[in-house]
């Protein structure tokens, strides 16, 4: 079958087993492969944009920086194509991460977007917006 990617996980240093489970249920050709890579860091200043091929953020398929504007915002537009990584119109999930030094204050969090969209500042979730065939997964 067709392998499947994961979100990155956060590894410390050190020794550690790595295992698989997996079963195979009809007759035929059997293979498993296992493999990883380090999560390749933003410049500071940049968003890291990570896609997912379903709208339930099961399937990450790509990740790329893209430049903050001058105010740290984001303003991404794919317009009726879809990100380019992942070559679909629709049906897709897209996570913006990027960290920034706040001074001590009151702040006024915005986000505009075309489908649903959850924003967090730290783990707290500041804004929760449903799209047309409703809200996100959680």
């Amino acid at each position: 079958g067709k392998g499947r990617g994961g979100d990155f996980q956060q590894v410390s240093a050190g020794l550690h087993t790595v295992k698989l489970e997996a079963a195979q249920r009809a007759q035929g050709h059997a293979y498993y492969k296992v493999g990883w890579a380090p999560e390749a860091p933003c410049d500071d200043g940049a968003w890291k944009l990570q896609y997912f091929s379903d709208p339930s953020f099961a399937h990450h398929r790509a990740t790329e920086c893209t430049p903050a504007a001058a105010d740290g915002s984001l303003d991404q537009s794919w317009g009726t194509t879809g990100p380019a990584l992942l070559n679909q119109p629709a049906g897709y999930a897209v996570r913006a991460l990027a960290s920034f030094v706040f001074p001590k204050g009151k702040y006024t969090f915005s986000e505009q977007a075309s489908g649903a969209a959850r924003l967090w500042v730290g783990k707290q979730q500041v804004l929760s917006k449903p799209g047309a065939s409703g809200a996100l997964p959680v």
